[in-house]
């Protein structure tokens, strides 16, 4: 449920910030690199796929030290 609900405050801040002339904000969105340099028209940005990337991995590895710290003998 957090998951899913941060992921909807991401896409809705990176949707409505720029209507707001506040679009440098949106770039703490990561929705801003999956398409913000519009991928379909001009290709994939290096530094975006990065980004991306380093989230998935830092995401990854936190959950693998979560789930290692569970006490699952009771």
């Amino acid at each position: 449920g957090i998951a899913g609900a941060l992921a909807v405050a991401a896409y809705a801040a990176n949707a409505m910030l720029p209507l707001a002339k506040l679009g440098d904000w949106a770039k703490l969105s990561p929705w801003y690199y999956f398409a913000g340099s519009n991928p379909l028209t001009n290709g994939i940005d290096g530094w975006h796929l990065l980004v991306l990337v380093a989230v998935a991995v830092v995401a990854v590895v936190l959950a693998y030290l979560g789930f290692t710290r569970r006490d699952l003998k009771g």
